[in-house]
């Protein structure tokens, strides 16, 4: 899903789960909104296989991926928008944590802004 070759390893960066996540999030959001069916909750579960990882990168630097090859991470369901952005908060904290960093995070997604009407939107 989200790896890139550096010095010959394939190397995973956390945030790039949380992001693909987060825009996950956001069309389901949509979706509901769009068939007028906010009362129908969204589920949310992860599984992050780091067969033949060497290691994963976090801000410069390089870290061997934890000794699991293998992560489950969530469910996390909701049905009120309000309850959506803290479940992906504790989603992004499980994605980090399966990699074993607790630093070098990028800046919080906006879900306000993302589910903004705009130029662009159909809704």
């Amino acid at each position: 899903m989200a790896a890139f070759v550096g010095d010959g390893d394939v190397e995973h960066y956390p945030g790039w789960y949380a992001l693909n996540t987060a825009q996950v999030i956001v069309i389901a959001e949509r979706l509901r909104a769009r068939a007028g069916r906010l009362d129908v909750g969204v589920e949310v579960d992860i599984e992050i296989d780091f067969e033949g990882v060497k290691a994963h990168v976090a801000g410069m630097m390089s870290i061997p991926h934890p000794a699991e090859n293998h992560a489950a991470i969530g469910p996390f369901s909701w049905s009120n928008r309000s309850d959506m952005e803290p479940a992906f908060r504790a989603l992004e904290d499980e994605i980090w944590a399966a990699f074993a960093i607790s630093q070098a995070r990028p800046e919080p997604v906006n879900f306000t802004t993302c589910l903004a009407r705009g130029p662009w939107s159909s809704d």
